[in-house]
């Protein structure tokens, strides 16, 4: 979404400058957090490179005056890390659960677990922002 900031300018060569110093950044994350983490570890990897990118981008938009970002963003994105934070709490506590893998599951019971897990995530992020003042409306207006 960043990128066609710097396409309307005429400038094709930053964004590809980014996108080369990001598949190299995530080759490094790679080899670093996957002997660590396993599958984890490229999710991790990926995300942490898509993290970077986006905020190389967002970055050199600002720096050049192209966008400015309006009053709220800092509170938007204090309430979206908080509820990101409060969600991996019960994410990690929910991998945790001996339940939730192992032999003696069945899979309609794991099938149901994940349900639940995917519920009780969705309750805890949106209910998080609610608590915190976002408008869950703004969400879905068109």
């Amino acid at each position: 979404m960043l990128a066609p900031g710097f396409y309307a300018s005429q400038d094709i060569r930053t964004p590809v400058r980014i996108a080369i110093m990001v598949l190299v950044i995530t080759q490094l994350f790679n080899l670093v957090l996957v002997p660590l983490f396993a599958h984890a570890g490229l999710t991790l990897a990926i995300s942490l490179g898509a993290l970077v990118n986006a905020s190389a981008l967002l970055w050199g938009l600002i720096r050049r005056g192209r966008y400015r970002p309006s009053p709220g963003w800092t509170v938007f994105l204090c309430q979206v890390v908080a509820a990101c934070a409060l969600l991996s709490v019960f994410l990690m506590w929910a991998a945790s659960q001996p339940q939730w893998v192992g032999p003696q599951i069945r899979d309609l019971q794991r099938l149901a677990v994940l349900a639940l897990v995917l519920l009780g995530s969705a309750l805890i992020y949106f209910g998080a922002l609610w608590a915190a003042g976002l408008k869950l409306r703004a969400f879905v207006r068109r």
